[in-house]
Parts: structure tokens; sequence; C-alpha cells
């Protein structure tokens, strides 16, 4: 059974995979239009989208600002060379490939490690407990890549995270998992509340309260393994936010990484 179940999470984990470059090529679609028509009009000497502005600045050294479109945006963005340079390497450190595989705007390591690691930690996860595992573990790694390279977790990922989760150990204990899942995200909506007052800027958005959520409902209900959690999640979240405070840069920093770990020892301590 250990066998089949590995390749059953194996395969189960490829198809998620696949599913994660369906949403990541969608993500940069979507970004390339909006772009696309704002260029024409700088082109064109027609006023731009104050709101798209806002954006491009906003998201210029985040990795989320391709460098052609940055050139292009130069005049209506006040960018110097100085900024052009660094926006290329921020986009290039945050997996950023203009001409990235399957569309995906994603560099070939991004891409590399979340496909090839997912499906070997899918098959792996599958093989040492039950297939729904495997699925849970790969469907967080794609929630990971989608966070790390566009900042944005898609809310039908969280709804399968919390289901395969739930599907784990049988589906035991539902209410008390659903109630562990509303302690977990409730805590770091508070943490996001505190940040938010401390640091001036969103530092958690909706999607990481909800991801938190679902992890939380994932584990076997355990009153210590939950105040863990708590703790080393109001721990990390300060440590991360004084260093970035200290160094004045930017809060948004992609969660689901940074949470990874920490949520896959929850889950099997738990």
């Amino acid at each position: 059974m250990t066998a089949i179940n590995g390749v059953i999470g194996g395969i189960g984990a490829a198809f998620i995979l696949a599913a994660a470059i369906f949403s990541l090529a969608a993500k940069k679609r979507d970004a390339e239009e909006v772009d696309t028509a704002q260029i024409h009009a700088i082109e064109n000497g027609l006023e731009t989208d104050a709101e798209w502005v806002e954006e491009i600045h906003d998201g210029a050294f985040k990795g989320l600002v391709s460098p052609s479109v940055a050139r292009a945006a130069c005049s209506a963005c006040d960018f110097s060379d100085e900024d052009l340079v660094g926006i290329e390497k921020s986009y290039k450190f945050w997996g950023g490939r203009e001409d990235g595989r399957f569309d995906t705007g994603c560099s070939d390591w991004l891409l590399g490690v979340g496909l090839v690691g997912g499906i070997a930690a899918g098959a792996i996860a599958s093989a040492l407990a039950e297939p729904s595992f495997g699925f849970w573990v790969a469907t967080l790694i794609s929630i990971c890549i989608n966070d790390f390279r566009y900042r944005r977790i898609d809310l039908y990922s969280i709804a399968f995270l919390a289901l395969f989760g739930l599907l784990m150990g049988g589906g035991a204990n539902i209410p008390q998992r659903l109630a562990q899942g509303v302690c977990l995200a409730v805590v770091l909506y508070l943490a996001a509340y505190g940040a938010e007052m401390v640091c001036g800027k969103e530092a958690f958005g909706l999607g990481d309260v909800l991801l938190l959520g679902a992890v939380g409902a994932s584990a076997v209900y355990s009153s210590n393994a939950l105040l863990a959690a708590c703790l080393a999640l109001l721990a990390e979240c300060s440590i991360i936010l004084a260093v970035l405070k200290i160094r004045k840069l930017d809060t948004a920093l992609p969660f689901a990484p940074l949470a990874f770990l920490p949520a896959l020892a929850f889950v099997l301590a738990a």
C-alpha cells in the first residue's frame, strides 16, 4: 500500500501543480492586458490611469513589475536609471522572467523547484501517510509558488487545501478542527492589525488569514499544538516585521512560503 499511495500521491500532485501553472499564466495575462493598455496611452501622449501608476510604484521593488514595463512607464512614474536597475534585480530575485516557460512569467529555477519539489513531496507524503496528505502538501506548495511570484493566493486553492486537510485521518473531529482553524485565522488577523498599526502598512492580506485557517482545520485538534502554533506564529511575525521596520523595508512579504515549514510541522505534530 505504501508504494501504491506514493504513486497516487505523485499523480495527484502532478495535476495540482499543473493547475498552479495555469494560475500563474492567468495572472501574467491579466497584468499584461492592463500594462499594454497603459503603455499604449503613454506612447500616444494620453493621460495614464493614476491608479495604475500607483500600482507600478507600489510593485516596482517587490518583483511585480517587469523591466520592460518599468522602462516604458519611466516618464509617467519618474523612475531614474538607478531605479530601473533596482527594479530588474528585484524582478529576478522574486523569480520573474518575461519569457518564462508556459507563459507564466516565472524563472526556470522557481518552476523547477515548484514542479519537481511539489510532485516529489506529494509522492513522499502520500507514501508515508495517506494520499490526501500528499495532495495537501502539493496544494500548499502550489500556493507558495503563486504567493512568492505574484503575492496572491487564490481562494479556490485555499478551499482545496482545507478539503484535503479535513479528509486526512478519515475526516474525524471536523467541528473541533474547524474551530481550530478559526482560532488560527483570528490570531493572524489580530497580528495583521497590530502590524499595520506599528508599521503603517498592510502586512497580511485576507488570503493569508484564510490560508492559516485552512491549515488549522487540517490538523487533528490538539490544544497544546494549537497554543504552540499561535505562539510560534506571533514570534515569527514579530521578528520579521521588526527587522523590516528597523531596515525601513516594505512589509509586503509573501506569507505562504514563510508559513510552509511551520504549517507542515503543526499538522504533523498535532
